[in-house]
């Protein structure tokens, strides 16, 4: 009988150790389950903002940077064209005067095409355009000297 109360206590106590060793890997597992699922989470995050970034990117550099060099395309040829203006105004040969007004005014014609397009392109509410008005009001007086 003694054997048997023994054997009673002995696997209680082994039931109590059973219990508290998964009571101790339950609250290890918790917090572990918890920290991958929060680290997935952040995984999730980060990506779609680095997917949000890339759009950004493929949008500045589709959109924004050939509108730059549109406007630099622009610039350079009406640079261009001033200077030939000026040379001409330097000039006293009749013939060569005259060739220089036919290039100036063929210039003037791609460079009207570029306005042009440039002008369907930029949107009425964008931040450019008061700057972009100013300049076409100085264009067309320019043109007509």
């Amino acid at each position: 009988m003694i054997n048997k109360r023994k054997i009673a206590v002995e696997k209680k106590q082994n039931d109590k150790k059973k219990q508290k060793e998964k009571n101790i890997s339950r609250k290890i597992i918790t917090p572990v389950i918890f920290i991958i699922v929060l680290a997935f989470l952040i995984i999730v995050i980060l990506y779609s903002i680095l997917n949000r970034m890339i759009a950004i990117n493929n949008d500045l550099s589709r959109n924004k940077i050939k509108e730059i060099e549109e406007i630099s395309d622009i610039s350079d040829d009406f640079a261009y064209i001033n200077s030939k203006v000026l040379t001409h105004m330097l000039k006293t040969n009749e013939e060569k005067m005259l060739l220089l007004e036919d290039e100036i005014a063929a210039d003037l014609e791609i460079l009207d095409v570029k306005v042009e397009a440039f002008d369907k392109k930029l949107a009425s509410d964008d931040i450019r355009r008061e700057d972009y008005n100013e300049f076409l009001k100085n264009y067309k007086k320019f043109k007509k000297m």
